[in-house]
């Protein structure tokens, strides 16, 4: 049988989740003919699945000596390198296969893309907690002391039959200190936390969602990501995995019913029960107390006086303001009601019509 042939057949069961029986059908290929990059490329995949990693990144470095064009396997030398552990090479391997040059004449393909971003993502997640000692001097000898790890902000979520809500539980945040990037099956954020330190969440979703009709939003108690599902299906998990999850259908109005009767206990990152309801009243309560000045102030009051005003000082405030040009502000409608609020300028200042 020829080596091609071995290949084949090493393909037909790699397919049927055989990875052992393909290690053995590439193995006789390359035996055969041990100068086909392809042979070993394929070999480090299956060992991958196994879990055999060492094994992985020897084929992928044969495959690369072999055909320093073959992208693929830069991207298997890296998923091998980062579950050994060895992060900065992992990221190395991705950087080069998601450079310009590689995808110009690597033959990288934009499928590949996402997956490859999620990955430099993990490598920099894990990068900064891998130096377990820090060096400090004591009488002029240097000594190694344990790294003291703050802890990282924690995230949950929850779906409804729309959408799905990620909450990234930091305070104090704004806008700016934020990047969050939503593609279609990919969501990236980064957050520089109050110690300018950065948190970093990559996750590669398991279905589809509609970047456009997608959002994330900033406040003071936590960042809130909303995706808008491109089907009205049931998400088992929040990441992408290897496995097929067979409750991945169109939801059904009872469906629809036992997400609203499980408000109390959404799926989570974690397996620590928790009352949202009451989480959901205690962050409202905290915007709500929470001391603003200047202008914020003033605009928070004026919000709560046309909030809990009846309609005629909601008519009186909307009237007053807009005939004098934003100078007035009136709650009496007995007193604007019928006349036309006149242009009153703060002192010193000319009212001008462009």
């Amino acid at each position: 049988m020829s080596a091609d042939s071995f290949f084949s057949e090493g393909n037909e069961a790699f397919a049927d989740d055989d990875y052992i029986e393909a290690i053995k059908k590439y193995t006789s290929a390359i035996e055969q003919n041990a100068q086909n990059p392809k042979y070993y490329n394929q070999r480090a995949n299956a060992f991958i699945k196994l879990g055999k990693y060492q094994d992985a990144l020897a084929d992928t470095s044969s495959s690369i000596e072999l055909d320093a064009t073959n992208a693929k396997a830069f991207l298997r030398k890296g998923i091998a390198h980062f579950h050994l552990k060895e992060f900065m090479n992992a990221k190395e391997a991705f950087r080069i296969y998601t450079s310009p040059v590689a995808v110009q004449l690597l033959q990288c393909y934009l499928t590949d893309s996402e997956e490859t971003k999620s990955w430099i993502l993990k490598c920099d997640a894990e990068l900064p907690e891998r130096a377990e000692t820090n060096k400090t001097t004591v009488n002029s000898k240097t000594i190694n002391e344990p790294t003291k790890e703050k802890p990282k902000p924690g995230y949950d979520w929850y779906q409804t039959d729309s959408r799905v809500v990620i909450n990234i539980l930091v305070k104090n945040r704004t806008s700016d200190d934020v990047k969050c990037v939503i593609e279609d099956t990919f969501v990236s954020v980064c957050v520089r936390l109050e110690d300018k330190s950065d948190f970093s969440l990559s996750l590669t979703l398991p279905n589809a969602v509609i970047p456009a009709q997608s959002k994330y939003r900033v406040s003071t108690a936590k960042i809130e990501i909303q995706l808008k599902k491109a089907e009205t299906i049931r998400w088992s998990s929040l990441e992408k995995t290897s496995e097929i999850h067979l409750n991945q259908f169109p939801l059904t109005t009872e469906d629809t019913k036992q997400i609203s009767a499980s408000s109390h206990s959404y799926p989570t990152s974690s397996h620590v029960h928790r009352n949202w309801d009451k989480l959901a009243a205690d962050i409202e309560k905290e915007e709500q107390e929470e001391k603003l000045e200047g202008d914020a102030a003033l605009n928070q009051l004026f919000q709560k006086i046309y909030g809990d005003g009846s309609d005629e000082v909601k008519r009186a405030m909307n009237k007053s303001f807009v005939e004098s040009g934003g100078t007035v502000l009136s709650t009496n409608w007995s007193e604007v009601g019928n006349k036309k609020v006149e242009c009153k300028p703060p002192d010193g200042m000319q009212f001008k019509k462009y």
